[in-house]
């Protein structure tokens, strides 16, 4: 459906160095690429940067999107005037509250949330929040997996397939084999890898494979495993890699281990088996959120305990070894679950028709106690 071309403006404060920037870029991308207008104001360039090594520090504008830096000297009059404006997980609005805005032009006001899996997030995504100082009010949007949940950041008319057959052996630097089991590794720090490593190293034995690791955490991580020096298994030390050689890595891996919210998401779009690495929270409450996300796909019974021990901190090589035995089953699996999916509108289309729906209702800039 077509919608009137709007002017968004997008907050972010980099937590996570990667995962807040990467799913800002991400979105306002894919505004841009939806036929609307788009400003990012983020507060640590840098790791914008890493993601988009394209990006002129000089001139901040790339792909059709204005980008700020968010430092505590942009005041309000620096701002465009904007019809919407999305806080990226409750990083606030940092005094640039809608007080210089004239009642007509005060903009919707969304809190984009982290990605939800519990059964919880189907009653809690779309509700509205009003501020107590102000009356405006805000959605609360949450990503999901599920119809009734505010969907997932898909980018629009691309081939999920697509991804150059030489591109592994030109990363690194040396032929693979259409034959062989490639790992990439984007983990935390504190990932239970020695079960993973000792399943990847029998396999090496009568398979050529190999694993790709990333660094920052994931290298980190790895440094603490005991491994033979004699190990056939190929080890690779990639470089950061921008979002496009991301994706297009992702697509062609035998098995993705990916974390936190973007690369999660990415993994479900390259259609490859897949361990979520969950970001850990007190209480091992993440264990709710693998679940949930478990019980919502097709999944490989050794897939699924897995993912259990895994978040466990147990990383048993038992599991690793039952997974890896399956991945043929679990690529299945994965390939269901991304048909489905894709039959779901994603998070900008569904975001675009709950805007135009507020606007046509004439509720867009009032407030909830006018």
């Amino acid at each position: 459906m077509q919608h009137d071309s709007m002017h968004f403006i997008l907050f972010c404060r980099v937590i996570d160095r990667f995962g807040d920037a990467a799913i800002a870029w991400r979105l306002a991308r894919q505004l841009v690429a939806a036929g609307q207008c788009c400003t990012l104001l983020i507060d640590h360039l840098p790791t914008l940067k890493q993601l988009c090594p394209e990006l002129d520090m000089l001139h901040l504008d790339l792909d059709g999107i204005r980008v700020i830096v968010w430092s505590k000297d942009v005041r309000p009059s620096d701002l465009p005037v904007a019809d919407v404006w999305i806080e990226c997980f409750g990083c606030g609005w940092g005094g640039l509250d809608h007080s210089h805005y004239t009642d007509p032009q005060r903009p919707l006001r969304y809190n984009l949330e982290y990605l939800g899996t519990e059964s919880w997030v189907e009653q809690c995504h779309g509700l509205d929040s009003p501020d107590p100082r102000t009356g405006l009010k805000t959605t609360f949007w949450i990503p999901g997996f599920s119809r009734y949940s505010g969907g997932l950041l898909r980018e629009q008319g691309q081939d999920e397939d697509d991804a150059p057959s030489d591109l592994l052996s030109r990363l690194l630097g040396m032929p693979v084999h259409a034959s062989a089991c490639s790992v990439s590794l984007f983990c935390y720090q504190h990932a239970p890898l020695q079960g993973l490593a000792d399943a990847l190293v029998e396999q090496s034995e009568h398979q050529e494979t190999h694993l790709l690791i990333f660094p920052g955490e994931p290298s980190k991580a790895w440094s603490q495993i005991s491994l033979s020096m004699t190990s056939p298994l190929h080890i690779h030390w990639l470089p950061w890699l921008s979002h496009t050689d991301y994706d297009r890595l992702l697509r062609c891996c035998s098995l993705n281990i990916v974390r936190g919210e973007d690369s999660f998401v990415r993994a479900h779009w390259a259609g490859r088996p897949l361990l979520w690495h969950a970001y850990p929270q007190d209480d091992v409450a993440h264990l709710d959120k693998v679940r949930g996300w478990l019980e919502q796909r097709p999944v490989s019974q050794p897939f699924y305990a897995w993912h259990l021990d895994f978040n466990q901190g147990s990383g048993h090589p038992d599991q690793a070894r039952a997974a890896l035995d399956v991945l043929p089953e679990e690529q299945a699996c994965i390939l269901e679950f991304r048909r489905t999916l894709r039959g779901l509108p994603s998070l900008v289309e569904q975001m675009l028709e709950h805007i135009q729906h507020q606007r046509s209702s004439g509720q867009s800039n009032a407030m909830l106690n006018a």
